[in-house]
């Protein structure tokens, strides 16, 4: 018994850690999924409760496996002990599993709340599309309108030759030139995000735009032939986020859910200091 007691007393201090690290970790899962349904808990607390479970099971499983190696010694030289292990044994796995099903549930949770999310952006996309469509095609028929009034009323005698001509070729240059117009608007427009524009389009040759929300695509400083490529069209305070955005976003939105959901982690601001990627 001299080396067992001090050997029971490690146990007990190891499952009584194994009990508050779990009782830490149940109610750090409760917080979470209270808040990922509603808006109390920002994607930045979010993400620090979820490094915290990470941390608190890392911590678990290192105490969970020395606590093994101490059953094996009980095995082999104090039987009564291993009765009792065996039991706190048990009772941990049961809240183990426990855990893992509501880690499975968050991990559902956050799936279903980025499906949410991009489900809404498609509809947002296609709901300005066809709005814009929608707009063209108003203008395409009241142009076909004023020329079919504009028949009537020359069939009627009531102008004469010359001013039907003049009238005639006015609508059509005023109509066509809007319907082209708004035509070229809508070929110019992002893939992603409707209300902005994809300026490589507009610009043959430039590799990424400026961003429609505050950037400044072309002012880019001792620069004279107005052009600008990747970061070089941002402004202080926006990253270049590469494909499939194609954007200077600010920097303050590069951790965002948006952000995050289509580059799979957040995005590293830029820093004019740091070392390129061609001189590494």
């Amino acid at each position: 018994m001299v080396i067992a007691e001090p050997t029971t007393s490690r146990s007990s201090d190891l499952v009584a850690h194994i009990k508050q690290l779990q009782d830490t970790e149940t109610n750090t899962f409760k917080e979470l999924e209270s808040g990922s349904g509603t808006t109390v808990l920002t994607t930045e607390q979010k993400a620090t409760l979820v490094n915290q479970i990470n941390d608190l099971s890392a911590t678990r499983e290192n105490l969970y496996k020395t606590l093994r190696e101490n059953q094996a010694f009980y095995t082999n030289n104090l039987n009564s002990a291993q009765r009792t292990l065996v039991q706190q044994t048990d009772a941990l796995e049961v809240v183990e599993r426990e855990l893992n099903r509501a880690k499975k549930r968050v991990d559902l949770i956050n799936e279903e709340r980025i499906n949410r999310l991009r489900l809404v952006e498609i509809n947002r996309y296609y709901g300005d599309k066809y709005k814009h469509h929608t707009l063209i095609l108003k203008y395409v028929t009241f142009l076909f309108a004023t020329l079919l009034v504009l028949v009537m009323v020359n069939n009627t005698g009531m102008l004469p030759p010359m001013v039907f001509k003049i009238l005639l070729i006015i609508i059509l240059v005023i109509g066509v030139y809007i319907i082209i117009k708004e035509l070229y608007d809508a070929y110019t427009r992002d893939n992603m995000v409707y209300e902005q524009y994809n300026w490589a389009k507009i610009v043959p040759g430039l590799e990424h735009p400026g961003d429609l929300a505050g950037t400044t695509i072309f002012n880019t400083g001792d620069a004279k032939d107005g052009s600008c490529e990747a970061q070089a069209c941002c402004d202080d305070g926006f990253t270049w986020v590469p494909p499939p955005f194609n954007k200077c976003i600010a920097n303050s939105e590069l951790g965002s859910e948006k952000v995050v959901s289509v580059m799979g982690k957040a995005v590293a601001p830029y820093e004019p200091n740091a070392p390129s990627m061609g001189s590494l």
